[in-house]
């Protein structure tokens, strides 16, 4: 089965955090589906349709850590068969 992997990088641990390089990589998320709408991002996991609203200076807040970019990988496949972050790559 494929899936969309929502990857969020350039993250830092608080939102006023003062940034002296561009943060650490974050997670790939895997989801059925990823939007971005009127500055909100939002995915559907398992059915489930879940809201990321930027925090602070448009922030993307995800499991108490915050990032400042994002993007979509496409036609993905899903292991195990449920959402969970896939192993990071090296490119």
């Amino acid at each position: 089965m494929t899936t969309v992997i929502l990857h969020l990088y350039h993250g830092r641990n608080t939102p006023d955090e003062q940034m002296e390089s561009w943060g650490f990589d974050g997670p790939r998320i895997e989801c059925d589906c990823v939007g971005f709408t009127y500055g909100t991002i939002w995915i559907v996991r398992n059915g489930e349709r879940e809201d990321l609203t930027p925090k602070g200076e448009d922030l993307i807040p995800w499991e108490g850590k915050y990032y400042g970019d994002f993007e979509v990988i496409a036609n993905a496949e899903r292991r195990h068969g449920n959402s969970r972050p896939l192993p990071q790559t090296q490119m």
